[in-house]
């Protein structure tokens, strides 16, 4: 099952950060969430992941600045070097049980679901 990954709408870009929020794509199966990020002009070396039991945050530096020169009612030229997104995730999961795969622009993040425990009746 896809899942949207925003609630809210937020915008695209930080100007003050000069960063991009990366195009994401969140699955959820039985056992885990999957998140995927775009990360294009990134090196595996420069992405940090952190995960809570409901939040991933991806963070990354770019090999090279991007720059647009026109774009929007602004029509200004912006430098944007790095990406950064926080999600919501729909289920609670074991951050000790991710695994994360980075190939050709493209990061596969896979949460664990967390399964509660059993209560044995004495």
């Amino acid at each position: 099952m896809i899942i949207m990954a925003e609630e809210n709408y937020t915008p695209s870009w930080d100007i003050g950060r000069r960063c991009l929020n990366p195009l994401i794509e969140l699955r959820e199966t039985e056992d885990e969430v999957i998140v995927t990020a775009d990360l294009p002009c990134v090196d595996k070396e420069n992405i940090e992941i952190t995960a809570e039991e409901k939040t991933l945050t991806i963070k990354a530096e770019m090999r090279k600045d991007i720059q647009f020169k026109s774009w929007g009612g602004a029509h200004r030229k912006v430098r944007f070097n790095s990406f950064r997104r926080r999600v919501s995730l729909p289920a609670i999961v074991d951050t000790d049980e991710a695994e994360a795969t980075f190939k050709r622009g493209i990061l596969e993040v896979r949460l664990r679901k967390r399964k509660g425990s059993k209560i044995k009746i004495q």
